[in-house]
C-alpha cells in the first residue's frame, strides 16, 4: 500500500485532525456508533485528496468500512451518516469488551482482583463489579460507573457492553485502549481489555458523591472527606464467597477495605500487565505517586514489605492513608 497519494499527501493523519473527526463524529462510526473505528477520506477518496480536511473524513468502525471498501455501500451512504452521525443522534458512542472466561479478572491499576462482586461502593451504591452469569454456563460480567474529578459521569460499564458520553473532550480508541480525556494531556480515565479474561483500569480520576477515587501504575487510592481512606499497591486480591465487598465509603466520611463477605490479600501479583512493566523508573526526589506532595524519597519510597528502597518498581504495601 501507498504510503502518499498522486498529491503527496501521507497516509499519517496528524492527531489533532483526528481528534476533530472523533469529536465531529461522536467519538462513533458514524453509521452504526461503534467506538472502535478508523478514519476514512469520503469526499473525495484518499487517493484524490489534496489535504486532510477533517470536514470530509468520516470515523467508520470496521465492519462498515469493509462495507465501502467492498462496494457493497456507496460513499455517498456515509457522506450522509457524516452529515448526521449516530453517536450524536443517540447521545452516547458504545462498544463491548471480550469477557466469556468463568472468573473474569479486574486489574485496578497493579491490583489483580478476582471473584469480589463489589470492588467498590459508595454509600451502598455500587460503582464497579463483577457479576455472576444469569444463567448457569454463561460468563460472568463487568459493570461500573466512572465519572471525572468533577462528578460529572463519563463512561459506563453495563454487564460487559460499554457506553461513553460525547459530552466529554475526547474519546480515543486505540487497539484495546480506551482514553477518556478532559482536555489536552488530561486523562481521565484509561481502561484497556485483557480479552477473554477481563480488563485493566488504567487510570481514573473520579469524584463520586463525597469520595475520590485514584487509579494509577502505582495504586489504587479510595479517600473520604475527613475519616481518611484506602490505599493498594500491588495486590492480588481473590474473593471467597458471595456478597464480598472490597472497598466502601460512607457520607460519614468513613473508607473501609472490606464490608461484607471474605477475602485474601495476597502479592504481588505474578503476571503484571505491560503498562506496569514499562512505567519508567521514580526519581527519588520527584513527587510521590500516592500524590501526598512529598518527594519520593521522604514518602512511599520506603513502604515496600520491608524490601530496601530502590526508587522503582512496583509498590507493595496496602495500608490507611489520612485525607489531605
Amino acid at each position: 500500500m501507498n504510503e502518499v497519494n498522486a498529491y503527496g499527501l501521507s497516509r499519517t493523519i496528524p492527531k489533532e485532525v483526528k481528534r476533530q473527526v472523533r469529536q465531529e463524529c461522536g467519538f462513533g462510526c458514524v453509521v452504526c456508533g461503534l467506538a472502535i473505528g478508523m478514519y476514512e477520506h469520503i469526499d473525495p477518496p484518499f487517493k484524490d485528496a489534496k489535504e486532510h480536511d477533517p470536514s470530509r473524513i468520516a470515523y467508520l468502525c470496521g465492519s462498515c468500512h469493509d462495507r465501502v471498501t467492498r462496494g457493497t455501500w456507496s460513499k455517498q451512504k456515509i457522506v450522509e451518516a457524516r452529515s448526521d452521525p449516530w453517536c450524536i443522534s443517540h447521545h452516547r458512542c458504545h462498544d463491548s469488551f471480550d469477557i466469556s472466561v468463568p472468573n473474569p479478572v479486574i486489574w485496578v491499576g497493579p491490583n489483580e482482583i478476582i471473584n469480589i462482586n463489589k470492588i467498590l461502593s459508595i454509600d451502598d451504591h455500587v460503582i464497579l463489579s463483577i457479576e455472576p452469569p444469569e444463567q448457569q454456563g454463561a460468563p460472568y460480567s463487568i459493570s461500573g460507573e466512572f465519572y471525572d474529578n468533577s462528578g460529572n459521569l463519563l463512561f459506563t460499564i453495563d454487564r460487559n457492553e460499554w457506553v461513553g458520553s460525547i459530552q466529554t473532550w475526547d474519546i480515543e480508541t486505540v487497539g484495546r485502549t480506551l482514553t477518556i480525556r478532559k482536555g489536552p494531556g488530561k486523562i481521565a480515565l484509561r481502561i484497556t481489555g485483557l480479552p477473554p479474561k477481563g480488563i485493566i483500569i488504567e487510570r481514573a480520576d473520579m469524584f463520586c458523591q463525597h469520595a475520590r477515587f485514584t487509579v494509577n501504575e502505582y495504586q489504587a487510592r479510595l479517600l473520604t472527606s475527613n475519616d481518611g481512606g484506602v490505599t493498594l499497591r500491588g495486590r492480588r486480591i481473590v474473593g471467597y464467597e458471595p456478597a464480598t465487598v472490597l472497598l466502601a465509603a460512607y457520607a460519614t466520611g468513613k473508607a473501609t477495605l472490606g464490608g461484607g463477605g471474605t477475602f485474601g490479600i495476597e502479592g504481588p501479583p505474578v503476571d503484571l500487565p505491560e503498562f506496569v512493566k514499562a512505567r519508567a523508573p521514580i526519581g527519588r526526589n520527584s513527587k510521590c505517586p500516592c500524590g501526598s506532595g512529598l518527594k519520593f524519597k521522604k514518602c512511599c519510597e520506603g513502604k515496600r514489605d520491608g524490601k530496601p528502597p530502590q526508587g522503582k518498581g512496583p509498590m507493595l504495601t496496602f495500608e490507611g492513608i489520612p485525607f489531605s
